[in-house]
């Protein structure tokens, strides 16, 4: 595999939410410029505001979603462990990606500096002047190391939205631990003790997934895991990840992923 970056700025007018089933093998770092977000990682929702910084690490399952203020802007930073170029940089420069703070409020003189990197950042990227690539990994560097000391600080002191995100997030939590039993909608709604139509508008609300595309993204996310660092066989993997049936796995993880599952370990296989 090569090493990349890629710089995104991005403005959006009206209702945005994610539409696509979001978990993959690079690091994000995501700044708000401007509006307000609701941003899911794993199985809690985060209130995302101007100047807030979100780390995304790798095969994290993540969405954004609207919170009623429609109009935003973001920079997006992503890149992959190939581009820092050796393990022992990656480790120490992506720690703060492996903790439990994803969100990290930065205070005036902290967004000024991050908002100079990332500006920089972009503006290397457009002009693609001489030395670019070096100057864009040193400019990568410097965000990291930055990122890294304010995530050291940072305290996770995290409040739920409202109730009802709490139990949508307890509710995450579970499928995270059971995902390889059954978990049909009217099971787990009984399980929290919510209706089913209830359990099913309230979870894509405040995940941004339906609920059978959130059990599902998890089940794939993990198979995917299986299928990269053991050698059992696919239909073994199927069902210790909660699926009935080989054919309908290997639908919905073309669909979530992209490869078939044999594709994907082929692609991806460890030396074992």
């Amino acid at each position: 595999m090569f090493g990349w970056i890629e710089i995104e700025r991005m403005v959006r007018k009206g209702p945005y939410t994610m539409a696509l089933n979001h978990f993959h093998d690079h690091y994000e770092i995501y700044y708000l410029l401007s509006g307000e977000r609701y941003y899911f990682i794993r199985n809690k929702t985060y209130h995302v505001k101007k100047g807030d910084l979100v780390l995304i690490g790798k095969q994290t399952l993540h969405k954004t979603a609207d919170t009623g203020l429609h109009d935003h802007e973001r920079i997006l930073v992503s890149f992959n462990s190939d581009y820092l170029q050796s393990p022992s940089l990656e480790k120490n420069l992506t720690s703060a990606f492996l903790g439990e703070v994803h969100l990290l409020h930065l205070n005036v003189q902290q967004q000024t500096y991050i908002e100079k990197l990332l500006f920089e950042l972009e503006r290397e990227q457009k002009q693609q002047s001489e030395h670019h690539a070096i100057f864009v990994h040193s400019l990568l560097q410097q965000l990291l190391i930055t990122v890294h000391r304010i995530s050291a600080r940072a305290q996770d002191v995290f409040e739920f939205v409202s109730p009802t995100h709490q139990k949508i997030s307890e509710m995450a939590d579970y499928i995270n631990q059971h995902y390889s039993q059954s978990l049909t909608l009217s099971e787990v709604s009984t399980a929290f003790h919510m209706s089913t139509s209830y359990t099913s508008r309230m979870f894509k609300q405040v995940t941004g997934f339906s609920y059978i595309e959130y059990v599902n993204s998890v089940r794939v996310k993990e198979a995917q895991r299986r299928l990269r660092e053991t050698k059992h066989k696919v239909i073994r993997i199927s069902e210790e990840v909660g699926f009935e049936s080989v054919a309908h796995f290997g639908r919905v993880f073309k669909q979530i992923s992209g490869l078939s599952p044999m594709e994907y370990r082929r692609m991806n296989r460890l030396n074992l």
